[in-house]
């Protein structure tokens, strides 16, 4: 368990090393400087998963998580692949893509719990951008995945 552990706290703090410009500069069509009231613009089918943050009436930080999805191999592909091509393709989502395939490799099996996620860090204009996948439980029989997304202004800390 101790090397589960270990291997998350790598691909965190390894994150930091990967960061890189944001294709997309939004979280949910929302950018940072954006003014209040931006959430009304949201998807419907976002909203629930979706909390702004303001200062002086625009927004300085954004979170967008999702949790509760299934966590067979074509979802893990499939959010995987999804936040990649929405913010960019790194040696992070290379890794998780792999990662993915070889569980299925050594399972033999579409139904995987095997992968536990990954993270990436990304600048946007004024701020920074973490996109993750991941389990939602990592020590679970059945665990769910998380798709978390947080944007924040440079020297913004967003509240937990």
């Amino acid at each position: 368990m101790k090397w589960m552990v270990a291997l998350v706290s790598a691909l965190m703090i390894n994150s930091v090393w990967a960061r890189e410009p944001a294709i997309a500069q939004d979280v949910a069509g929302i950018k940072l400087g954006d003014m209040r009231g931006i959430e009304d613009s949201i998807n419907p089918r976002a909203k629930p998963w979706v909390r702004v943050f303001y200062e002086d009436n625009q927004v300085v930080g954004v979170i967008y998580r999702q949790p509760g999805l299934s966590n067979e191999r074509k979802n893990q592909i499939a959010f995987v692949n999804r936040v990649c091509s929405k913010y960019g393709n790194n040696v992070f989502c290379d890794n998780a893509r792999s990662d993915i395939e070889g569980s299925v490799q050594r399972t033999g099996t579409n139904k995987t719990f095997a992968w536990t996620g990954f993270s990436s860090l990304y600048t946007v204009d004024g701020g920074f951008l973490t996109a993750r996948v991941r389990r939602e439980d990592t020590f679970s029989f059945f665990p769910k995945l998380m798709v978390e997304i947080e944007m924040w202004k440079d020297g913004y800390e967003l509240p937990k």
